[in-house]
């Protein structure tokens, strides 16, 4: 390339290059260059989260919308071609229809002229009979003139002096018939004459027409010929392209493809947005991520990109994590196209000093990943503020130590008071429930109405009365057994 001034020059070596654009001279070198510029650069620096419905799904159909149009257009200059044989055979069988009837309307007329018997003078009969000639020839020109383009002067000449000795030919005619009015034999001579010398002027006038047309479809035939062997190479080119395009799309689909694709678009976006930083490749180190970021009194940062549909798992944050640690950095994890598992966006955690920074659905967007960077510039300071502060004032071990014995030793003592009172509690219900009066509870409850009973008698001895349920429910057990002995005594004694 070659730059003059503003002049910009492009030159062409390849010969596979040059042969198919001058073979198609009507794509434009520039247009189809632009077009694959655009192309590549909204590839990688504009994916998508789903790339099959975005961009495959976009070309491909771009692709099949393009073939159905160049079937379309086949189709169209098919029926363009036979549309154009119609046209010009009723084109033809309606300006010989259109003189068939004109001739039979002159030849009418001059008989309506020749037996009028009103007309007694010759000098009338030659004044209509010539009204009536130049009406046929003005028709004639007339209907010509409706067939034959403008732009044929050679055609049209030619075909006006035909039609101007005609004209000569029947005034000649006209004056002979006029000279024997009442002479039929002469009327029918002078019709006879008009028609043989009207369908030779036909005759003469339709080998040019004929011509003419033929040439004209020749040559239109010619031009959709080659307009068709174009639209052919057209289409075979864009169907190789097509399988070319789906053959590279199909591997940009491959996980390891895609996930290159995007850390080189990340890694554009980082040189782009930061151009004083150093961004370091990372993705072939262990434990070091995807991408290193190094600034000049500012934090380093450790860079994790993931393509995924699906929201990332706590495996790979563990993973994010154990980088950091190893790299002794801050970091920011960069999910494009998905959540992340236990995270909020833009969620920041601190672990052992370092600022870490989740980002979901970050999809390649330079304000979310300056976002990100911005927070742990504005933060990594503040941190280190603080953990300078609390070393200055730390609490030594043996201190630590105490505190935590006494801490222990708090936890254990409120254990043995949970169950202290627990217990406590359980005997003063028991000695609350014993404070009864079976007694007056019983009389009362005859006296008044309002007054509760929660005595509950033994049906079997009627002399227990027992303060509840499980008190009286044992001593029936007790109560049956004393019973049975009971009636067993008397039976014997019996």
């Amino acid at each position: 390339m070659s730059i003059n001034g503003n002049e910009f020059v492009i030159t062409i070596n390849n010969k596979r290059i040059w042969d198919y654009y001058n073979e198609n001279i009507n794509i434009s070198i520039e247009s189809a260059n632009v077009m694959l510029i655009d192309f590549m650069e909204n590839i990688f620096n504009k994916m998508s989260s789903d790339i099959n419905t975005n961009i495959n799904s976009q070309l491909l159909s771009f692709m099949k919308e393009s073939n159905m149009q160049l079937d379309n257009l086949k189709q169209n200059i098919n029926n363009v071609n036979e549309n154009l044989t119609k046209i010009n055979s009723e084109m033809t069988n309606n300006m010989v229809l259109q003189f068939m009837n004109l001739k039979k309307e002159y030849i009418d007329d001059v008989r309506q002229v020749i037996h009028n018997s009103t007309l007694t003078t010759s000098e009338k009969l030659t004044s209509l009979m010539d009204k009536n000639n130049t009406h046929l020839i003005d028709k004639t020109t007339l209907i010509l003139n409706e067939v034959i383009p403008k732009n044929q002067e050679n055609l049209g000449s030619q075909i006006q002096l035909c039609i101007k000795q005609m004209h000569s030919q029947i005034i000649e005619d006209t004056n002979k018939l006029v000279k024997n009015n009442n002479n039929e034999k002469s009327l029918n001579e002078y019709i006879g004459n008009i028609e043989t010398k009207y369908n030779t002027m036909m005759q003469t006038i339709q080998q040019p027409l004929y011509a003419f047309f033929t040439a004209s479809e020749n040559r239109i035939t010619q031009n959709i010929d080659v307009l068709k062997e174009t639209t052919a190479n057209s289409l075979s080119s864009q169907t190789k392209l097509q399988e070319e395009l789906t053959e590279f799309l199909s591997k940009y689909n491959v996980s390891s493809n895609k996930g290159k694709y995007g850390e080189q678009n990340l890694c554009n976006i980082l040189n782009t947005v930061y151009p004083n930083a150093e961004v370091r490749d990372t993705t072939g180190v262990k434990s070091s991520g995807d991408f290193i970021m190094e600034r000049l009194d500012k934090p380093t940062i450790l860079f994790e990109n993931k393509d995924y549909k699906q929201n990332i798992n706590k495996d790979e944050i563990a993973k994010f994590i154990v980088d950091v640690d190893n790299q002794n950095t801050h970091g920011i994890f960069l999910s494009q196209y998905s959540g992340i598992s236990f995270k909020q966006n833009y969620q920041i955690d601190v672990h052992k000093g370092k600022v870490l920074v989740y980002v979901q659905y970050c999809e390649y967007s330079i304000d979310k990943i300056r976002i990100a960077v911005d927070i742990i510039d504005n933060l990594s300071g503040k941190l280190e503020d603080v953990t300078q502060h609390d070393e200055n004032n730390s609490i030594s071990k043996e201190i630590l130590d105490i505190i935590n014995d006494e801490y222990q030793r708090y936890i254990s003592q409120k254990e043995a008071m949970i169950v202290t009172l627990r217990d406590f509690q359980k005997k003063m219900s028991t000695q609350i429930d014993d404070i009864k009066f079976p007694e007056l509870d019983k009389y009362l409850s005859h006296k008044y109405a309002y007054v509760k009973s929660s005595c509950f008698a033994c049906d079997l001895c009627n002399n227990f009365t027992a303060s509840s349920k499980q008190s009286l429910s044992a001593h029936k057990r007790g109560c049956q057994k004393r019973n049975k002995v009971f009636d067993n005594s008397i039976v014997k004694n019996k």
